[in-house]
């Protein structure tokens, strides 16, 4: 039976960054409104301010300080120039579509950038469809545009203050994201030990959550690395705290992928034992207890309840008497490779007990610790960081037909044109048409899934939003409780945009309707024509989806490629380093992991986190080709196996340097062994990955298991090559 885990999902919301990211951003976008509200004593002027506020907002996310500020220039810079050309076109109806459909191809562009450079392409939108809503002078486009800009640099100054002093809060509760990321990840690991579960099932599922856990840790470099300096961390005991968990999140999260096993081969040869049942429930105990440590982590409560006798020891000792009992038996004759895995789950699991005990000695009562060492983190190169290009030549070379941002960037703006010829044959949906325009923006994405999900998602959100701001206004007139729901609205509306969409809508569209009854006081009839205006907005979105379309079969050869690539250069990078470090003056410890290993360069860590970056984008590429129509699917069994794949092979890699790493000497004739290897997967080549491994060498390196695992390897590297083979040959 499945442990349940114990945090609710209210409860990680509060804890997470987003949450706190939602408060300064809704905190901010109300200062800007106010402050130009008392300054101009204009209640009009502060809702222009305040939008302009909002759209930099929605590029404000939590990331490396100087790319937050870039972005948000940028996005003032290119909001201003929006408006003012939007403005100046208000009085000209056709002109006005055409530099409508013009802004909407050239922001859409700036997709090319990737997903930072559409958020402020969909910022830059919102802008444009807001002010084309009433014709406007020359006059009162400028002061539109002034009023705009100033609300927008009045929300940076102040989101850059709020973010001073909230920056130690904003580290923490990233972690904690991490840690509930990798929580959910021990836990899916767990449930693929569980008899009942459907192995290939479950292994979709956790691939998609050691994806979000990749990404989560990838967050921590992005916010803590930059930061790092031996004073702060000297000077703060949260900061260490921080610091020290992370790092031994880092080796944690080494222990866990370093290893992937054949949960098939697993549960037929051990079916009639307990096995499976202990490492399951050892699994879910460490994921009940990262859970805990990361709620410690947000609140920085020294917890003395959290001992040593926590943990999964009662679990260990009983899967130490299952081998025991093996092998008086004689399964570990009969069944050796079964029996030389669980051996080593046993050693694992027993090293991640000690890897949760030392996380909650940092967390626990004695904070006087010292600062964890690990240069080859402080001193990572800038590829270890998540790094963005904003390159003219990005968006020229996207100016091309086979190019999926191209046929987007003409998909909505098709879907505009659309969305303004129904507001012009419909007199009732043109008094507020830019609701129509802003549902089509907000929907449609560059692929047909994402369009698709956010479509129901908006649609049902806008509605239920409507329905609940009718309820609202009906039990209550007040202004001050209407304020503290416009409030709360907003910051939660804006804390959940990534993460429930469906939920943001239902928010954020009561915080926009609680807002223009201070302005209109009509939000009855409003909220009618909002809920309309969604419907025909969705109805246009989803129909122009289907224009020049983009399906994800284009693409996900390309990522297939491009995991494979990776993992190549993975093993290259392995192979450098075993020849710069075949001998070291220190033997390590028993409890050295992969985060222990000494780096003069870092060419086989990029190498994984490369790997692991290549293959989150093709398991989320092959997720969105399965939410697209059954007739634009390709080898759907095909790419999952060469997935899952792909993912046993960095295993195996990892597997490989753990075994390695404590020998003073590796033979020569081993590392070419593996470099032959890496050519055959990085060139397609299956005669070369069927090499066999130098006859004796496991008798020469006193490693008994060694051929086991290199064999492992090899076949892996075989199925990876015939799977390709077989897609592109089909």
């Amino acid at each position: 039976m499945r442990m349940p885990l114990n945090m609710s999902t209210v409860r990680r919301l509060i804890y997470s960054h987003h949450f706190l990211s939602g408060i300064r951003r809704g905190v901010c976008v109300l200062f800007a409104f106010g402050l130009v509200t008392y300054v101009f004593n204009d209640t009009g002027s502060g809702l222009i301010a305040g939008l302009g506020a909002s759209c930099v907002a929605l590029i404000d996310q939590t990331g490396h300080l100087k790319r937050r500020i870039l972005e948000m220039l940028w996005g003032v810079l290119l909001g201003g120039l929006t408006v003012a050309l939007t403005g100046f076109a208000t009085p000209y109806p056709v002109i006005l579509i055409g530099v409508v459909i013009f802004l909407c191809f050239g922001l859409s562009m700036l997709q090319a950038f990737g997903p930072r450079g559409g958020v402020i392409s969909l910022a830059c939108l919102l802008l444009m469809t807001i002010t084309m809503h009433t014709p406007l002078s020359i006059f009162q486009t400028l002061l539109h545009v002034l009023i705009t800009m100033i609300g927008a640099i009045l929300y940076v100054a102040s989101s850059l203050v709020v973010g001073r002093l909230t920056q130690v809060q904003e580290e923490e509760q990233t972690l904690t994201a991490a840690l509930l990321a990798t929580s959910d990840y021990i836990e899916q690991r767990g449930l693929m030990y569980d008899p009942d579960t459907d192995v290939d099932e479950g292994y979709n599922t956790l691939m998609q959550r050691q994806s979000k856990m990749i990404a989560g840790h990838q967050a921590v470099r992005d916010v803590l690395l930059p930061n790092i300096s031996e004073n702060k961390l000297n000077r703060s005991t949260k900061r260490k705290m921080t610091w020290n968990v992370f790092v031994e999140m880092v080796g944690l999260l080494d222990l866990f992928l370093s290893t992937q096993n054949d949960y098939k081969f697993m549960h037929r040869d051990l079916a009639k034992s307990d096995s499976l049942i202990f490492i399951r429930d050892a699994l879910f105990k460490y994921a009940n207890e990262i859970e805990r440590l990361a709620v410690m982590v947000t609140r920085g409560t020294r917890f003395t309840h959290f001992t040593q006798n926590t943990g999964a020891k009662a679990e260990l000792r009983a899967l130490d008497y299952e081998l025991e009992k093996m092998q008086r038996r004689g399964f570990d004759l009969t069944h050796p490779e079964t029996f030389s895995i669980c051996t080593r789950v046993l050693k694992r699991l027993k090293s991640i007990q000690r890897a949760l005990l030392r996380m909650r000695q940092q967390v626990g009562t004695d904070r006087s610790l010292a600062v964890l060492e690990a240069k080859h983190l402080q001193h990572l190169p800038p590829e270890m960081l998540t790094h963005h290009e904003y390159r003219l030549a990005l968006i020229i070379d996207n100016l091309r037909w086979s190019s999926s941002v191209f046929r987007f960037a003409l998909r909505l703006s098709t879907a505009l044109g659309v969305g303004m010829l129904v507001a012009i044959a419909f007199p009732i949906l043109q008094s507020h048409s830019y609701w129509m325009l802003i549902t089509i923006i907000v929907i449609m994405r560059p692929s047909f899934s994402t369009t698709s999900q956010r479509n129901n998602a908006r649609l049902f959100g806008t509605v239920a939003g409507c329905g609940m701001t009718f309820l609202i206004l009906s039990f209550t007139q007040d202004p001050v409780l209407l304020t503290v729901a416009l409030v709360s609205c907003l910051i939660i509306g804006s804390a959940l945009t990534l993460l429930n969409y469906l939920t943001s809508s239902f928010f954020t569209t009561i915080a926009v309707l609680l807002a223009l009854q201070f302005l209109i006081l009509d939000s009855y009839q409003l909220a009618g024509d909002r809920a309309i205006e969604t419907v025909v907005g969705s109805m246009v979105a989803f129909g122009c989806s289907y224009l020049y379309p983009w399906w994800e079969a284009r693409s996900i050869s390309r990522f297939a490629q491009a995991a494979r690539e990776a993992n190549a250069q993975y093993l290259i990078g392995v192979t450098e380093w075993l020849k710069n470090h075949r001998v070291f003056s220190t033997p390590p410890t028993s409890d050295s992991h992969l985060a222990d290993i000494p780096q003069d360069d870092l060419s086989w860590h990029l190498g994984r986190k490369n790997v692991y970056l290549a293959l989150s984008n093709f398991t989320d590429s092959l997720q969105r080709m399965m939410l697209e129509p059954k007739a634009k699917q390709i080898h759907v069994a095909e790419f999952n196996h060469l997935l899952i794949q792909n993912h046993t092979l960095v295993s195996r890699t990892s597997i490989i340097i753990e075994t390695l790493f404590p020998l003073n000497h590796v033979p020569l004739r081993l590392v070419g062994y593996l470099e032959s290897m890496a050519l055959a997967i990085q060139n397609n080549d299956l005669s070369l990955a069927h090499s066999e491994l130098p006859e004796g060498i496991g008798t020469d390196m006193s490693l008994p298991d060694i051929e086991y695992l290199f064999t492992q390897l090899r076949t892996t590297i075989e199925q990876i090559i015939l799977e390709s083979q077989s897609i592109h040959q089909s």
